[in-house]
Formats: structure tokens, sequence, C-alpha cells
């Protein structure tokens, strides 16, 4: 593999016969260029945030190698599919549907008819003209498709009229509580489907983002009950306590403005109340402070990078930024004071873990260690627990009197990819890990050859 350009968070790619490679190298941003010998990408689409676009992606060239399709995705539901050309010129509106629209030959474009807060969604074909404008009715194709992506189709088609279409759905999980040097004590749960996860602080009970319906539920691991909190169906992830255990946190997938922080009683009273509108797409809590005065979030910026943002709950939910560098900052969470925070970040494809004063940035330190994934505090800060990209699980003794100090570091277990850490008890002697049961039933691929005879049929 040959390495062309940073795309740190990207959306689709393409590759010309005449050696140039388009790319969407974020989230939110415009399409680039780059030659496929590597180099600066630069870009070839501009981002019309005045009418709301927030991102161009999943650019596909046209057959002459110099036009091209891609899908500008926004604050609605549906998505605009646009043809536009390498070498500049005004972008031509071509479909608006549930996703981009995917040329295939000898004169069609395919899309999903319904966005990605649609429970149902179907694959639809439109014939088109030599200038992609429509002929007749859209047909159906395939019912139903699975793509939770903003404005990804989930499909791929050859010149010889073979369709591939991929399907899945969140696997089936076992519950284990481990202790920290990776042995398996109990079952917690056998059995159980979601789309994220977190113990609560006393580790009595799991909140978690459920999938058939896509709402927050709460299991009671004692009774192995779940009641179930909110009533959108919509999906939800990053799940976050307060420290008393009265609220969650958690991020909830929006139609206008893509995933959004709430908060709701864990009683289920009152309304799910909506954190604050952050800044673009995407906007999760990571922590939440143990006197409940400040909630942590990362949060994308107009261009998709990932910044770190406070929100302060004693003050009607005010959000500021807390730390924003030209890397992606993740995963804040407190000392159990909350006169420090420690947050990954992600520059240039290298990874690093910091430890910094909180709420005002200041005091900066670097733990060492390789290739972090994210960390969280002992239940009297003098500890690290940090768990690494290859499943590694360390200790690493720390002080924080009179500014930060790292002390010994320890390796006290590993989870295999398929294993998730979903919290730790608070005597911090055994940790409850999800396992996957069986990634097998979780995506298919369907094959559909000479896909056109399924519009003759019609």
């Amino acid at each position: 593999s040959v390495a062309l350009c940073d795309a740190p968070d990207g959306r689709g790619g393409a590759w010309s016969p005449n050696g140039v490679i388009l790319l969407a190298p974020q989230s939110q941003g415009p399409i680039e260029r780059v030659s496929a010998n590597g180099g600066d990408a630069t870009p070839v689409t501009t981002v019309d945030r005045a009418h709301g676009e927030r991102g161009h992606r999943y650019p596909q060239f046209l057959p002459d190698g110099e036009h091209f399709l891609y899908v500008a995705v926004g604050a609605v539901d549906k998505v605009t599919t646009y043809r536009t050309s390498i070498n500049g010129g005004e972008p031509e509106a071509v479909c608006e549907a549930g996703s981009k629209a995917v040329w295939a030959s000898p004169g069609y474009l395919l899309f999903l008819d319904t966005g990605v807060n649609s429970p149902h969604r179907r694959l639809l074909a439109q014939r088109v003209d030599a200038n992609l404008h429509a002929i007749g009715d859209r047909q159906l194709i395939v019912d139903p498709v699975n793509a939770t992506n903003f404005g990804y189709p989930n499909v791929a088609v050859d010149d010889q009229g073979t369709l591939v279409v991929e399907h899945w759905s969140m696997p089936h999980e076992r519950l284990e509580w481990r202790s920290f040097n990776g042995t398996t004590l109990s079952t917690a749960v056998d059995d159980i489907s979601y789309e994220a996860a977190v113990l609560s602080p006393d580790g009595t009970r799991l909140a978690y983002g459920g999938t058939d319906p896509p709402d927050v539920f709460i299991l009671d691991l004692d009774t192995k009950v779940s009641t179930r909190l909110t009533f959108e169906n919509r999906d939800v992830t990053n799940l976050t306590w307060s420290h008393d255990q009265k609220r969650l946190a958690f991020s909830r997938l929006s139609q206008a403005n893509g995933w959004q922080m709430y908060t709701k009683a864990t009683d289920g009273t009152g309304p799910d109340s909506l954190v604050f509108r952050g800044p673009a797409m995407f906007n999760f809590a990571t922590d939440w402070s143990r006197d409940g005065h400040w909630i942590v979030a990362q949060c994308a910026d107009s261009s998709g990078a990932r910044d770190l943002w406070k929100v302060d709950m004693t003050n009607g939910g005010k959000p500021t930024i807390y730390q924003a560098t030209p890397g992606d900052e993740q995963a804040g969470n407190l000392s159990p004071d909350g006169k420090w925070l420690v947050y990954t970040v992600i520059d240039g494809g290298e990874r690093a873990l910091y430890v910094q004063s909180f709420p005002t940035p200041g005091a900066k330190y670097q733990v060492t260690i390789k290739n972090p994934a994210g960390a969280f505090w002992s239940k009297g800060g003098d500890i690290l627990y940090v768990g690494t990209m290859d499943g590694g699980i360390y200790s690493i003794q720390v002080s924080t009197v009179g500014g930060f100090r790292q002390g010994a570091t320890q390796r006290l277990s590993r989870l295999v990819p398929t294993d998730s850490f979903l919290g730790s008890t608070p005597d911090e002697k055994k940790m409850l890990i999800g396992v996957t049961k069986d990634l097998s039933s979780v995506s298919r691929l369907e094959i559909v050859l000479n896909w056109q005879r399924l519009l003759q049929s019609k």
C-alpha cells in the first residue's frame, strides 16, 4: 500500500482512468483531488453552507473520466446528488433522494428512497438520458436495504449488470464480568443487542441504545429486567451517566442536525432535554463531572474535525469550547476531583494521550503510552486505566499533586477486537465486557445478476 494523502475521517473515493483520485477526506467539507502518485490534495467542490450544506461525500466518476457525481449532506433528511467536473464549473443537481445516486450502465441512477431516520429503506432505480435527466418513473429494485451513514447508498454495481447490496444488523452480545487481569468471573447477561452501552457508576445497571426499537433502555443486572426510557424510535449512542445516576446524557440521530446531545431522568420522568445544538453533525457526551457541574463532549466543527467542549449544567447548559487544535480531540474523561481531563488526540495518523487542567485548559502533559484508544481515572485519582488500539488494558500510576506526574505502567490484560469495554465496578475489581457471540449473522452481501430484469418484470 502507498500513502497518498491524509483522510482523517473519510467518506468515499474514486479513481479515474486518467490517474486522478477524488476523495472526501472528512465527514464534512468538500470533495478533494489528488494525483495517483500522491501529493497535496486540493478541493474541487465548494460546500454551500448558506443553503444548509454540511459536507460533500462519495464521489463517483462518470464514464468520460472528467465528470463525477457526489452527494451534498445537510440539515434535512433528503440529500442531493450533483454532477460536476474535475476541472471546475457550476455543479448541476441530478437527483434528490434518501442517499447519493449511483450511476449504473447503460443509463440509470440507483439510490435509496428515504434518509437515515427511516426505519425502512428501499433501493430504487431511475432511467436517465445522456444529461442525467430523468426518464419515466422511479422503480423498486431491493427491499429492504440497510444504510445508516448520511448520504451512503450501500450498493455497488458494475458494467455487466451485477449489483451488490450489503445487509447488516447489530450483533448479539454476551456480557461478562472479568477481572482486570482478564479472567472471566461470570456471565452478567447471556444475550443482548445494542448500539452502544455503558455501566452505571455503582455497577448495578446498564444503560444502552436498543436496536429494535432504537431508543434508550436501562437494564437491571440483578433482575435482568430492561426499562425503556425514551420513545422516539431513533438511534442513540454515546450514553453517559451522571455520577448520582439520576440522569443520562446521550446522543440521538436528528433528522435536521445529525447527532445531538440530550439528557433524560433515569426514573423516566420529564422530557428528553436537548443539551445544546452543536456546531456540526456529530456531538457526543464523553463524561459528566462527579459534582454534576460539567458535561464534557466531543463535537465536530464545520470541517468534521473533533474538538472538546464543556457544557455548564449549572448555567442553563451553556456550552463553550474547551480544546480545539488541528488534530482530533476525543474521549475526554474527568478526574474524580474534576480538576484534570484525560483525552486522546489523533493528528496526522498519530495517536497521543494527554492530561490537562480543567475546566480552564492550562497545564498540559502527554502520557507516555503507544497508540492509546482512551482512558479513565481510578476512584482515588491515582491510577489511569488506559486502553490501546491493539486491545491492551494498562494501569498507569499517576499523581496530580502540584501538577501531573506519571509513574509505573503495568499491562493488565488484552481484549480481542470483538470485545468491548462497558465499565468497571466502584471497587475496580471487575469490568463489564461485551463479547460478540456470532459475527457471521451480522453482515451479508446480496448479489443480483442482471439486475435490470427486475425492472422489466414490474
